[in-house]
């Protein structure tokens, strides 16, 4: 009897072990709007409440055309503690095109990450 009790025990944590491994469901994130940053390179991205971002995506090409201050939507699983963070999103919409109004809402970051070497393309002069 105590070896019956034992292996339905242990068939149990086994089986509670188990679950769906399905690698097909979509990727769970956080969806965020947020203001894109041009910059010669990897695509960067500004969240309000985490600041600058670089992005890692599957397809770069969907930044080309964009300009400093575009408004995006990006879907992103992790954010890395660094200055600028490291971001990993899983898809980016595009929004609308922004103007000085958004450029004016990141300009004390735009500084601060040219203070560090990045260069963010504005369209200044």
């Amino acid at each position: 009897m105590k070896y019956i009790l034992w292996a339905v025990l242990i068939l149990t944590v086994l089986m509670c072990g188990c679950g769906n491994n399905n690698k097909d469901t979509e990727p769970e994130g956080n969806w965020s709007e947020a203001i894109y940053l041009k910059l010669p390179g990897r695509p960067m991205v500004y969240l309000e409440g985490e600041g600058p971002c670089q992005v890692s995506y599957k397809d770069n090409t969907v930044f080309e055309g964009l300009k400093t201050g575009d408004v995006l939507k990006v879907k992103w699983t992790l954010i890395q503690e660094s200055y600028p963070a490291q971001m990993t999103c899983t898809d980016v919409v595009f929004v609308r095109s922004g103007g000085e109004e958004e450029i004016e809402k990141v300009r004390d970051t735009i500084d601060k990450l040219a203070d560090l070497g990045w260069m963010i393309e504005t369209g200044e002069e």
